[in-house]
């Protein structure tokens, strides 16, 4: 069976481009989750190493902490006033306890111009982490 196929006729046109980059998240998130997460990746266990990281004094990439910092506070935040904007609510945050405290660190992290580092690189993995759970629980459209 040829999947690309089937794909592609399921949603009537050609989405190869977006099937790769899913297939490509989809692997980095396996990566990183099994390496970086012992197979256990939650947010809280993301923010426990990140943290532990940063007071050792390691010293993240510029890459991974601004970038894809800026992609994201370009994408989520109004460059008017400095709000998180409606793309914001779009990455539903569940109604639990968690979700909800992590709702709110992301959106003071992102209002905040003065972040320090691995509250940049907390909000790119909170961020990262909502898109997973949209895209692999069917709530996030390819």
């Amino acid at each position: 069976m040829d999947e690309k196929k089937w794909i592609n006729s399921f949603f009537g046109i050609n989405r190869n481009d977006n099937i790769e980059s899913i297939k490509n998240f989809a692997l980095l998130w396996n990566i990183f989750e099994r390496y970086f997460c012992s197979m256990n990746a939650s947010l809280n266990i993301i923010k426990n190493k990140i943290y532990k990281l940063d007071e050792i004094g390691y010293n993240f990439p510029k890459k991974i902490h601004e970038d894809y910092y800026d992609y994201f506070h370009t994408r989520y935040v109004n460059q008017s006033d400095n709000s998180v904007n409606e793309l914001f609510e779009n990455l539903n945050f569940r109604d639990n306890r968690t979700d909800i405290e992590y709702k709110a660190l992301l959106k003071e992290i992102l209002e905040n111009p003065n972040s320090v580092i691995k509250n940049k690189l907390l909000a790119n993995f909170i961020i990262i982490y909502r898109l997973r759970n949209n895209l692999f629980h069917g709530s996030k459209n390819i």
